[in-house]
């Protein structure tokens, strides 16, 4: 047997969390956090090229130009995840429940469920172009599972 991936590990332990959390957090929830993942992605991917670029005229001596993509993606990311969490937070104080029924938390797992795969997608997109970690990602499974998830998500919004 050989080595597991850090990613795979790493890919797992979100996948875990996220669907756990779904499960105690009901459906509204779930849909303003799958919001605000598919919002973060989609403007992370749109605009992680031009963002510091645009701070900065050019790269700075100390970052490469993948270096600058990779922060710029997940400043970009943060703020987006941020925002909706605030919107998640008013949400549930507007809408405040105490019990779920059996359907709601199925309903919310699906989603956490999908949330997670998404996350993952995201994840391995960030990490593949940072040069010594692209051999690990590259032979995990979370990279053969979710590799095109996220970007054909992106593509597909505009169709």
């Amino acid at each position: 047997m050989g080595k597991i991936p850090w990613i795979d590990i790493f890919s797992l332990v979100v996948f875990i969390r996220v669907v756990y959390i779904a499960l105690r957090s009901g459906i509204l929830n779930e849909f303003v956090k799958l919001t605000g993942v598919f919002t973060a992605s989609f403007f992370s991917l749109q605009y992680y090229s031009s963002f510091l670029g645009s701070v900065f005229g050019k790269a700075p001596f100390f970052f490469s130009k993948v270096w600058l993509n990779t922060i710029s993606f997940c400043i970009i990311f943060l703020i987006f995840t941020f925002v909706f969490s605030l919107i998640r937070r008013v949400t549930a104080l507007i809408f405040r429940r105490e019990k779920y029924s059996l359907w709601e938390r199925i309903a919310a797992v699906a989603l956490g469920a999908l949330r997670a795969l998404f996350l993952v997608s995201v994840f391995v997109f960030f990490f593949y172009p940072i040069p010594f970690l692209k051999t690990g990602i590259v032979k995990s499974t979370s990279f053969r599972i979710a590799k095109g998830i996220a970007p054909a998500v992106y593509i597909n919004t505009y169709r």
